[in-house]
């Protein structure tokens, strides 16, 4: 259950935006990110896993074990950190979901189909706990792979060009702005601690992970090759959106609702509990009105917010990628080496020690996430980002302007 749950949670929309990041960086560096990525976002896992059951297993999130192995500081900054990339995923969702309801109905304007999911959001984030949600987990992820499957299946072959690397218009900054894609893709860890709180057993967390994860780099892999084959320079931001009009393009857009609507809820419970034990901590854990009533304004008002903040930059891919660099990168590299680090510095008398107490091969790679993939793509990644996200903003409307999604 909880490997389904995580690929409910993880294997979201980001996948359909992953042929577009292909027709950028062309087929061999794309083959590279698929499986490196994989690999790099299991191994983080493993070590969130590693330094909960064998060193602190009462932590329930990132925060928690920040401030235990770096301090009351370290804990607070990483708190806000984490739950800034929740903020933003869920504008990242509503975004997702006024895009699948335009596959149902084009003629929708953005502000439109965005309050539509705004409205179909607002019974199911009444959900308060992942158990009352997790019997959604399988048919969830069905959803998003039938999706994919019927993408796939009706693109016309437009026999446009592609690239063995870089496509000749895409600088460097670019490329490590289409790395955060797929950093994006795999990215779901700030939430992995809260799904070993709820398991039977959570030493069995990296099976689950790894059994995730496996399954997902399969799914993206077919994905993003098979779109960027057929349709090249030419494919969507949005895969979807490449299907030719017809009653299989809005199943797929009901299916997408469907599985997006699952994918705010798991996200939004640990950001709504958050500031549910903040504002009313007496109710946090009550099961009454009054409780419900908190949960419900909490979760209202930052719906409202999302909604403002997806008319003001309704770009799907270059959120997407905005998101990855800022903070998929370091939540994927950042944090969980330096946890695992500071965990094992902790019980050695000197950094001589260390690496013989992590292992030499935790500690080699450890190293590589922490003095370079966690720089390297969190900085030119966020620039490439920023570069893209303001070339949108200038080539579009205003917000709230009816114009088709």
């Amino acid at each position: 259950m909880t490997s389904v749950l995580l690929m409910a949670d993880v294997m979201g929309t980001g996948v359909l935006s992953l042929p577009s990041a292909a027709s950028s960086i062309g087929w061999v560096l794309t083959c590279f990110s698929l499986v490196v990525f994989a690999l790099c976002a299991t191994y983080s896992g493993i070590l969130l896993s590693n330094v909960r059951n064998d060193f602190f297993p009462s932590a329930t999130s990132y925060a928690e074990v920040a401030a235990l192995t770096g301090g009351a500081a370290f804990g607070t900054f990483t708190k806000m950190a984490i739950l800034v990339n929740w903020g933003a995923l869920l504008p990242y969702f509503l975004i997702s979901l006024s895009e699948s309801i335009a596959l149902i109905d084009p003629r929708l304007c953005q502000w439109q189909s965005s309050l539509i999911g705004l409205a179909l959001l607002l019974l199911p984030c009444q959900a308060r706990t992942m158990h009352y949600i997790s019997f959604l987990a399988v048919p969830s992820t069905l959803a998003i792979l039938v999706s994919v499957a019927c993408a796939l299946a009706t693109l016309d072959n437009l026999h446009a060009p592609t690239t063995a690397g870089p496509a000749p218009d895409q600088g460097f900054l670019q490329v490590y702005s289409a790395f955060s894609s797929f950093i994006f893709a795999y990215q779901g860890q700030s939430i992995f601690l809260e799904f070993m709180r709820e398991m039977r057993d959570s030493t069995a967390f990296p099976r689950s992970a790894t059994c995730a994860y496996l399954i997902m780099m399969l799914v993206y892999a077919l994905t993003a090759l098979t779109a960027y084959g057929l349709q090249g320079r030419a494919v969507s931001g949005f895969l979807p959106a490449s299907m030719p009009d017809g009653g299989l393009k809005q199943f797929v857009g009901v299916c997408l609702v469907f599985h997006v609507t699952i994918a705010y809820v798991v996200t939004q419970q640990p950001f709504v509990r958050f500031f549910h034990a903040w504002l009313f901590p007496a109710t946090v854990d009550e099961e009454s009105h009054r409780a419900r009533l908190h949960w419900t304004c909490i979760y209202g008002s930052y719906l409202i917010f999302a909604y403002l903040v997806a008319n003001a930059i309704p770009f799907f891919a270059v959120v997407q990628e905005l998101i990855g660099a800022l903070l998929g990168a370091p939540i994927v590299f950042g944090w969980p080496a330096a946890f695992f680090v500071a965990a094992c510095r902790s019980q050695v008398d000197s950094w001589r020690a260390l690496p013989e107490k992590m292992g030499w091969g935790h500690a080699a790679l450890c190293a590589l996430f922490l003095l370079v993939a966690f720089p390297l793509f969190t900085i030119l990644g966020t620039i490439g980002a920023v570069e893209d996200a303001v070339d949108a903003i200038k080539a579009s409307g205003a917000p709230f302007t009816c114009a088709s999604s």
